[in-house]
């Protein structure tokens, strides 16, 4: 997940030297400074509070000639895809049990990046933050491919924005934080639209997003891969969340999506993605 680091210092003790102190405690319009105080590392707090817009202005200028940019549903889909092959942390021998081949839940009940629960769906808490951080053993658990070198906070930790999207954005909604006319701004490369009339729309999902094809849901709804939440997009929520939350127990997961507001609030964190280009 995304951290912001507004005085380009991560020393210090991070149970003390709050993410707060930074000012990141109330959503801000994008500026200019804020692609720069934008850091993706273990160990510090999530970025949080913003809107689906000021998240991706901040990440789309983040790094211009590294095609930087907000994850995209698909993009997500991709990773949560890896981890369940030959490739990722299904695959990994270590893990020979099939309970632990899915990926832990970071529960850190203060939203620090690269932690993971004492098991799989573990509850919320405070003393896994500074316990099982990404470097352990326990840590890896939580990682994509079992290891240090996978990817972190795709279960837990905060929920997270990607940029999948209703084509149907009620004005009320849009102007909380994302509408149409600012979206065509940018190129139609870095966003998933979609169609869906309500929350169990799963036949409009693009193939690949981890989402329809997660099925069947029962009524409440959640998914039959993990139990992981199971709610489409609507027009009046009509961006996705994923991963869950870090008190989300079995619900959270890689393979977990929901519908959400673009307006941000305390839970709510997104992930950076960049895209070297050929030379």
């Amino acid at each position: 997940e995304v951290g912001y680091n507004q005085n380009s210092d991560t020393t210090g003790d991070i149970t003390t030297n709050s993410w707060t102190k930074a000012g990141a405690e109330s959503t801000v319009s994008y500026t200019e400074e804020l692609p720069k105080k934008i850091i993706v590392k273990p160990n510090v707090y999530s970025w949080r509070y913003q809107t689906v817009n000021t998240f991706f202005q901040t990440l789309y200028n983040f790094n211009r000639d590294l095609d930087s940019h907000m994850m995209k549903n698909t993009e997500w889909g991709a990773v949560a895809y890896l981890s369940h092959s030959k490739y990722g942390k299904y695959g990994n021998i270590k893990y020979a049990d099939a309970a632990e081949k899915e990926v832990y839940i970071n529960n850190c009940e203060n939203m620090i990046t690269g932690i993971a629960g004492d098991s799989v769906s573990d509850s919320s808490s405070s003393t896994t933050c500074t316990k099982n951080t990404y470097e352990t053993i326990q840590g890896q658990k939580a990682s994509t491919t079992g290891n240090i070198t996978g990817v972190y906070d795709m279960s837990g930790g905060a929920y997270e924005y990607v940029t999948g999207y209703n084509e149907v954005i009620s004005e009320s909604v849009g102007t909380n934080g994302f509408s149409k006319e600012q979206i065509e701004q940018y190129e139609s490369k870095y966003f998933d639209v979609y169609s869906s009339d309500s929350n169990t729309d799963y036949k409009t999902r693009i193939l690949g997003d981890a989402t329809g094809e997660m099925g069947p849901f029962n009524y409440t709804p959640y998914s039959s891969w993990y139990g992981d939440m199971g709610n489409f997009i609507t027009s009046i929520s009509p961006w996705f969340g994923r991963g869950g939350y870090m008190s989300d127990n079995i619900r959270a997961g890689v393979f977990s999506f929901f519908n959400v507001v673009s307006s941000g609030g305390p839970d709510y964190s997104t992930r950076l993605v960049l895209s070297p280009k050929n030379t």
